[in-house]
């Protein structure tokens, strides 16, 4: 059984991603994976429970569809 998901309202991956984007920036790319995963990764952050997307869904939010 699946547990649930932790629900803390924080998750590393959003640092971690956030510093990616800024250094490709800065050296003029862009990381648009990362970019989305930050979005992604807020839902840690507003407490929504895992499964809210289907993969479909999340690989269109990546922009990989």
């Amino acid at each position: 059984m699946a547990e649930p998901g932790r629900q803390q309202g924080t998750v590393e991956t959003d640092f971690l991603n956030g510093q990616i984007v800024r250094a490709a920036q800065q050296i003029g790319k862009q990381a648009p994976i990362n970019a989305g995963s930050l979005g992604l990764s807020r839902m840690a952050a507003n407490r929504e429970r895992p499964g809210k997307y289907t993969p479909a869904q999340l690989l269109d939010l990546l922009g990989l569809s």
